[in-house]
């Protein structure tokens, strides 16, 4: 096959794959949704949400300023708490170590 054949055969190729998809995006785009289904309530999220590090405002489910301090607060907490619990065995065996010196 030359090469010119085969660039122009790769290039219809490539375009009757393209165009297709286009058109019917064209053609859907321009159009009005018949059905919208609403939205079930127990997956939406509240504007209010009542926790033990305090009340959580969402707008338009994004959270605001002060609900993003406090998740940032409750990682780091959390992350601190971890970081103490998996240090404790390494204290513990450390501990014993030393005792078992001592005797």
């Amino acid at each position: 096959m030359k090469p010119t054949l085969k660039y122009l055969a790769c290039a219809a190729l490539t375009l009757a794959v393209t165009i297709p998809p286009v058109t019917v995006q064209g053609a859907s785009a321009s159009s009005v949704a018949e059905y919208a289904p609403a939205v079930p309530v127990n997956i939406t999220t509240p504007d209010n949400v009542e926790t033990r590090i305090g009340t959580l405002r969402f707008e338009d489910g994004a959270p605001d300023a002060a609900t993003v301090d406090k998740a940032f607060d409750q990682l780091d907490f959390g992350r601190g708490v971890d970081a103490f619990l998996k240090g404790m065995s390494a204290t513990s065996v450390h501990a014993l170590c030393e005792g078992f010196e001592q005797a």
